[in-house]
């Protein structure tokens, strides 16, 4: 059962997030922390705080997991360090928040990049675009170099397994360098060794083939097309393949067209 951190500064899209949090919170959660940033000790801004969360808590104390609601204020400047210091504190599993952006993962509301955010706190961020208004996890995608391939699902499948969702594993290439061996890749084999591993039944492997080497962002906009998974999963081992699909400066075709969530797991240890 997840702690969740939703931030918020009042806004239609930290609004967005905390609905999508609420939701998830009924399926998986066991402590909902709402948090907003103020520079002075503001009995205003606490009570707007209560406000924003008084019909959440209503919700979530009927459902059939009980979730407790916490108010947070927490004085001083709103960004990464404030967040990470009430990660640790809290013991938070999860951050969730609405952005904002041309392809929907551009710029979180406190004005932090994107990436830039999942590569600086110490528990996965999920992140949900303005104009995504789905509410259930039924399907992940999974976007992965297929290098310590399990390693990475030891991450991901607790989450699942909650959440009763299947796991899709998903490969783009060709790619330089391939860390596996394609030809030799047997996928009956690693299917059945990543189900014992992980005691998790609901995994399934995909190829993607492009017509250029390492057009990453074409793959998954292939696979979202294909497949219409519920979130996108990445770990920030991949940080400037993270930063390709939040640039907001590039073109239509070189963006992610996609308008679902997406889960970054935080780097474990240096990245290659």
């Amino acid at each position: 059962m997840y702690t969740i951190l939703v931030p918020t500064d009042f806004s239609p899209i930290a609004d967005h997030g905390l609905t999508y949090a609420i939701g998830l919170c009924q399926r998986i959660g066991e402590k909902l922390i709402v948090l907003h940033a103020t520079a002075n000790d503001s009995a205003a801004k606490l009570n707007l705080l209560e406000e924003k969360i008084a019909p959440f808590r209503q919700t979530l104390a009927s459902s059939v997991r009980k979730v407790s609601v916490e108010p947070l204020l927490e004085i001083g400047e709103f960004g990464v360090n404030t967040l990470e210091k009430i990660v640790q504190a809290q013991a938070v599993d999860l951050i969730i928040m609405g952005t904002e952006g041309r392809n929907g993962f551009a710029n979180t509301f406190f004005g932090s990049h994107t990436s830039q955010l999942i590569g600086e706190v110490s528990c996965p961020v999920l992140v949900v675009p303005e104009n995504y208004n789905g509410t259930t996890i039924t399907s992940i995608g999974y976007t992965s170099d297929l290098k310590e391939l399990n390693e990475r699902l030891k991450e991901i499948v607790p989450f699942a397994r909650q959440l009763e969702a299947s796991i899709e594993i998903f490969h783009v290439y060709p790619v330089f360098p391939q860390w596996v061996d394609l030809e030799n890749f047997n996928v009956h084999e690693q299917l059945a060794s990543l189900r014992n591993d992980n005691s998790y039944e609901k995994i399934s492997f995909h190829f993607v083939h492009t017509n250029q080497d390492n057009d990453i962002i074409t793959g998954i906009n292939e696979f979202m097309r294909l497949y219409r998974p519920d979130l996108l999963v990445m770990s920030y081992r991949e940080r400037g393949m993270l930063e390709r699909l939040f640039d907001h400066s590039r073109t239509k075709n070189m963006a992610l067209q996609t308008n679902i969530p997406l889960l970054a797991f935080p780097q474990k240890q240096p990245v290659d």
